[in-house]
């Protein structure tokens, strides 16, 4: 299937629609909704949002690495980034610091590897990380974690079991449970499949 960019465009409209009810530099500016309680007036001059980070890059930013205020690493802790891959700035704000921007997430060393939309990129906070210190984000290499292997099937309690038995009277084996997984990001649980794969 050929790239067909009016097609992605429409749909990338439809959805931001979807999302934002009146364009997001009217929600963030809006004097009622109190973005930023615990920000003083100064902190917020210092501090840059994301599409004032972006807007002074070549084609929005798109393909470079930016950073939030509160995930900044130190020397010895992964780093937490993300890369921009789109960027839709909205159109209606004169200097155009607002809008809505994608990238691919990596959390303390582990990349995400799918392009989801950047939470916070309306907040004060973003600073790009220099083209000379992309090496020390990019080549960190995460530890792997400690596992441990739970079992893939487990008996059902006393009476599930007896109801199961009295469904399938014929059944010549003992009913199982399968145990489904929360595959996130903190999961440390490994289960070993019917051919022996750890996964």
């Amino acid at each position: 299937m050929r790239y067909k960019p009016a097609i992605i465009d429409k749909k990338l409209l439809k959805y931001v629609a979807s999302r934002y009810d009146k364009p997001v530099s009217q929600i963030f500016n809006d004097p009622k909704v109190t973005m930023h309680p615990l920000k003083s007036e100064e902190d917020r001059k210092n501090e840059k949002l994301l599409f004032q980070v972006l807007k002074t890059l070549p084609d929005w930013g798109v393909g470079r690495y930016v950073v939030f205020k509160q995930d900044m690493p130190s020397l010895s802790d992964p780093p937490t980034f993300w890369r921009v891959t789109r960027a839709l700035v909205d159109q209606t704000d004169h200097e155009f610091n607002y809008g809505v921007a994608w990238g691919i997430h990596t959390w303390k060393g582990w990349c995400e590897e799918y392009e989801k939309e950047i939470p916070r990129s309306n907040r004060h906070g973003w600073r790009l990380i220099p083209k000379l210190d992309e090496h020390l984000f990019l080549n960190f290499e995460p530890r792997s974690r400690e596992t441990k292997e739970v079992p893939l099937y487990f008996r059902p309690p006393p009476l599930l079991d007896l109801m199961l038995r009295q469904n399938a009277p014929k059944a010549d084996k003992k009913p199982v449970i399968r145990l489904l997984l929360d595959r996130n990001r903190n999961c440390v649980e490994r289960q070993r499949l019917d051919d022996g794969t750890l996964v």
